[in-house]
């Protein structure tokens, strides 16, 4: 998220991402309060956070590629 905070507005605000989320940055933060997040690619959080109040927080789980086991 390069140093940025998005905050989700209300519950019908929604958000899909169909990539990675990466979070390596202490400021970078991803609050989705009563908003749902699905993410469907790779999830890494070195630094940072993801916060919801009450909304769904969902991830797709791949099986892992043979370059990422390398």
């Amino acid at each position: 998220m390069n140093n940025f905070t998005l905050t989700l507005g209300t519950d019908t605000t929604d958000l899909e991402i169909q990539s990675d989320l990466i979070l390596e940055n202490p400021n970078s933060e991803l609050i989705t309060n009563d908003a749902d997040l699905f993410v469907s690619g790779s999830v890494h959080v070195s630094s940072g956070k993801i916060e919801s109040t009450s909304g769904t927080i969902s991830m797709s789980i791949a099986p892992p590629t043979e370059s990422s086991m390398m």
